[in-house]
């Protein structure tokens, strides 16, 4: 034998019309309390109400509402993806033109090496010139060795004490330190 569904009541007030709402029987008690008041209040009417589902996919419900948030809210989605599709192309941009500088940095400095073996083997050549022990001091400096670059500089300094570009490096040198 089948279950029937279980029946739910719910109360609802009684609408203000020219009809009048059935009237039941009151306990002595409300009869009292409400002529004591002065107010004359309808009885509830009470009707049947079919059950709810028990068995609702929640997922429905949620659906429903995604949808409708997003159907409500399509302009404000669309503007925020756009600025971050913006965002995201500003900041690679931004990341390409660090890379470039990287590389051009990178490439300045192998031609700064290749440069400085050059000049030693030069200065193995000529050990008694002085612009040549300034390249050296130049290009140490410029590779970030500053104790080579003071001792080409004072190498070239012995060679010819009086070189003003020398002197200038020594000075720069130790005002660096």
């Amino acid at each position: 034998m089948p279950k029937k569904p279980k029946k739910f009541y719910k109360k609802v007030k009684a609408q203000v019309s020219e009809e009048k709402p059935p009237v039941k029987k009151k306990k002595k008690k409300d009869v009292k309390q409400k002529a004591s008041i002065g107010i004359n209040i309808p009885p509830p009417i009470v009707t049947e109400v079919e059950s709810p589902k028990k068995s609702r996919p929640i997922a429905e419900r949620v659906t429903a509402n995604t949808h409708s948030f997003f159907k409500r809210n399509l302009f404000l989605l669309s503007f925020i993806g756009i600025l971050s599709f913006v965002g995201i192309m500003l900041v690679a941009g931004q990341i390409k033109i660090y890379y470039v500088q990287l590389e051009r940095i990178e490439k300045e400095k192998k031609n700064l090496e290749i440069k400085y073996a050059q000049m030693e083997e030069t200065a193995l050549l000529h050990p008694g010139s002085r612009d040549v022990y300034l390249q050296l001091a130049n290009i140490s400096y410029q590779l970030g060795n500053k104790e080579k670059a003071q001792a080409f500089t004072e190498r070239a300094l012995l060679l010819d004490p009086n070189y003003q570009q020398a002197i200038k490096l020594k000075e720069i040198l130790e005002k660096g330190e």
